[in-house]
């Protein structure tokens, strides 16, 4: 990818990118769209107007757009669409392209104070990289996308590092060695300070339940205009990993309330408290039963769902339906959830990317797990959920961002 091709397209739509009003960058493995939901929720509830571009979507791609937690209208999005429908075509640009171009066309149409873009892949030579950020978040960096990005976690790093500009605060945590020195030296390179929320706030686990999470929070530099020292933090985000989330988006806020007065603390914990966020370990209750769905994609996030779920309840074992993308590490993903499943179903999102099923069953054999598989998304969640209802266990729905919204869908049908 080259973003010289983009930026020649937007240079002929009037370089929308160039007036968006605090721009703030997320990139990252793991937890962007999570960061990006609870930042833009906070900023909301602090009196800001808000644009947000995330992906992918689980059940409209209107979803990605999105202004005040609303997504663009659908005439809307048909009329931007059609606008530089022309355009596109003669560029050549990439379906991620087009939609950040409609993104960046429709905040400027809002009376927006921030706009939170969300990195599509890797940074450097993302779409969204060509706005001049205020701000700029790495969440967590593991494995993935590494026929593009890298094999090494240095490599990875590096492409996210490609979001941080010159004399443009990074914020970020402590990470593995080889992530930290990547990002200290684009820091120096580009003068740029780089802000650890580690170093700012630390989290202890008080609670963790399908009503959400419980920490008990220390501040360790600096307060809001409360002056809290320590505090207890409940989010409706179920998962201990989500404190990293928190971490960060607590330390953007704290930055950027030295310059935008409306940023208060009570507002902000209101706004953790209640982040509208579908798909990640969301608990869902449905005909008499429940379950959670989570669009974790990648061995990372399939880990961080399993210690969750050990979390939630030490014996239990769950149910789970099963389908991810081909370019995955479907084994390794498998590994984690085993020692917490009861029988995992596997099945086909409608997408090309989707692993066959006969793979999955290989390996599924390889490491000894009780397993079943359906071509039919409609067959396997009717049969996994029934028999997960009928023993009163709780059906776990996860591997990719497509079954999810696919499962989504059928539950929800009305929603377009």
């Amino acid at each position: 990818f080259k973003l010289i091709r983009f930026l020649n397209f937007l240079s002929e739509i009037g370089d929308p990118h160039r007036f968006l009003k605090n721009p703030i960058l997320i990139a990252g493995t793991k937890g962007k769209g999570s960061t990006a939901s609870i930042l833009g929720n906070c900023l909301k509830e602090c009196g800001y107007k808000v644009g947000i571009y995330t992906s992918p979507h689980l059940i409209s791609l209107r979803e990605r757009i999105q202004f005040q937690n609303h997504p663009i209208e659908k005439e809307e999005f048909t009329e931007l669409t059609f606008y530089l429908k022309k355009l596109i075509k003669m560029h050549k640009l990439t379906f991620f392209e087009s939609l950040t171009a409609i993104a960046f066309l429709f905040f400027l149409r809002k009376p927006h104070d921030f706009v939170i873009l969300e990195v599509g892949l890797g940074g450097r030579l993302d779409a969204t990289n060509v706005v001049n950020p205020i701000i700029s978040i790495i969440t967590r960096i593991d494995y993935d996308h590494t026929e593009i990005l890298g094999k090494t976690l240095s490599r990875i790093a590096y492409e996210k590092a490609g979001i941080i500009h010159t004399e443009v605060p990074l914020i970020t945590f402590h990470q593995r060695k080889s992530v930290d020195r990547v990002f200290q030296k684009v820091c120096n390179k580009k003068n740029s300070k780089i802000f650890y929320s580690d170093d700012y706030f630390s989290f202890h686990l008080l609670e963790i339940s399908t009503k959400g999470t419980t920490f008990f929070v220390n501040f360790l530099k600096e307060t809001f205009e409360n002056n809290f020292k320590e505090d207890i933090i409940h989010t409706n985000l179920i998962g201990e990993f989500q404190k990293e989330n928190i971490g960060l988006v607590l330390t953007t806020l704290l930055l950027l309330s030295k310059n935008h007065k409306l940023i208060n603390y009570s507002a902000i914990k209101r706004a953790i408290n209640n982040v509208p966020l579908l798909g990640r370990i969301s608990y869902i209750s449905y005909n008499g039963g429940f379950l959670i769905i989570d669009t974790a994609h990648n061995p990372i996030s399939i880990k961080s769902l399993k210690e969750t779920l050990t979390k939630i309840n030490n014996s239990k074992k769950y149910y789970f339906l099963f389908g991810v993308s081909k370019d995955k590490d479907s084994y390794k993903m498998l590994k984690f959830l085993k020692p917490v499943s009861q029988e995992i179903v596997f099945t086909k999102a409608k997408t090309k990317r989707a692993t066959p099923l006969n793979k999955l069953k290989e390996l599924a054999k390889k490491i000894k797990l009780k397993h079943t598989a359906f071509s039919s998304v409609k067959k396997a969640f009717n049969y996994v959920f029934k028999k997960a209802n009928k023993e009163k266990k709780l059906l776990i729905i996860t591997g990719s961002f497509y079954l999810a919204g696919e499962i989504l869908k059928s539950l929800f049908h009305n929603k377009k």
